[in-house]
């Protein structure tokens, strides 16, 4: 059984939102700052969100954070852990804006929530290919579990989830191309101060979608903690103007049409030199080795979370 705990925490400086917001504005707050544990030993840094499909609610981050293993087998066919041989058994998830209030309220709490059962077999959901390297993208369903303050008074309803977060009328149905710009909303190098608010990283896609599989390239300067940030496409629509109840338009101001498009899983650099052919794979490249650093990101499509789900 999937157990959880929770506590409250609030924002130095916590401001309602207005109730009328550019849609934009509410996607800092669909991405989770989370950290996984080895008991009471926190061994990484790193992002989820939510997603929702089939009346069912999971949270989404990569199989590498929630595994705490690198997801290709070495020449034994092990999966060797990532960080100081340990492998992770909780994940601590904050949360602050919620479906049933439908706003940021500047005040959230965190969740601890187990990765293994008592056999120490995974609770979330992984899939690996016939090469036995992993999808990077696990999913943890917290459907069934009812998020309530910490006095157990208040039921929380559902976190703000990536893919429902955006409004019809605000989605965006434009084809995806090389060059286009990207977003990813995360947490580099953990929470970078105590807004406990995502921070924006800015790419441009650089594979051709049509022929790159379940996962493509970013060309973007990303960094260690964003690790399972979700990825959106973003265009100004000045056709789509912020109205209020009334129907009045607020200030002129455009909106914009969005989309969910991906999850995040790190930069790459080329396998040693000694592998020569066209189709050589590719490794992780820690943080502070930029001098190989190819400032490539591996983003794996949004459809991979219905392929987990098969």
């Amino acid at each position: 059984m999937l157990k959880f705990t929770i506590k409250e925490f609030k924002m130095p400086y916590s401001e309602p939102f207005s109730s009328i917001i550019n849609p934009v504005d509410l996607l800092t707050h669909a991405s989770f700052y989370v950290e996984t544990f080895y008991n009471n030993t926190l061994l990484e840094k790193a992002t989820a969100f939510a997603y929702q499909t089939n009346n069912r609610t999971y949270l989404v981050s990569n199989w590498h954070v929630f595994s705490g293993k690198i997801n290709k087998p070495n020449e034994h066919g092990i999966h060797q852990p990532r960080i100081n041989g340990a492998i992770p058994n909780k994940l601590r998830v904050w949360i602050y804006s919620w479906v049933s209030q439908d706003k940021y309220t500047g005040i959230g709490y965190y969740f601890d929530f187990n990765l293994l059962d008592e056999d120490e077999k995974p609770l979330y959901i992984e899939k690996a290919y016939r090469d036995n390297t992993y999808i990077d993208v696990a999913l943890l369903d917290v459907t069934n579990y009812t998020f309530k303050t910490p006095d157990f008074e208040k039921n929380l309803g559902t976190p703000f989830c990536a893919n429902t977060i955006i409004k019809p009328e605000f989605t965006s149905n434009y084809i995806l191309h090389p060059s286009d710009d990207v977003y990813i909303i995360g947490f580099p190098f953990g929470r970078l101060d105590n807004s406990h608010s995502a921070i924006w990283k800015k790419g441009s896609i650089a594979s051709d979608l049509r022929h790159s599989g379940h996962k493509f390239f970013i060309d973007t300067a990303s960094r260690d903690g964003m690790s399972g940030s979700p990825i959106y496409r973003i265009v100004n629509d000045p056709l789509s103007l912020l109205k209020n109840n009334n129907g009045n338009i607020i200030e002129n101001e455009a909106a914009y049409k969005i989309e969910f498009i991906g999850i995040y899983s790190g930069r790459i650099i080329e396998a040693p030199e000694t592998q020569t052919d066209c189709f050589r794979p590719f490794i992780s490249i820690p943080s502070y080795d930029l001098s190989s650093a190819a400032q490539l990101g591996i983003a794996w499509k949004k459809d991979v979370i219905e392929f987990l789900l098969k």
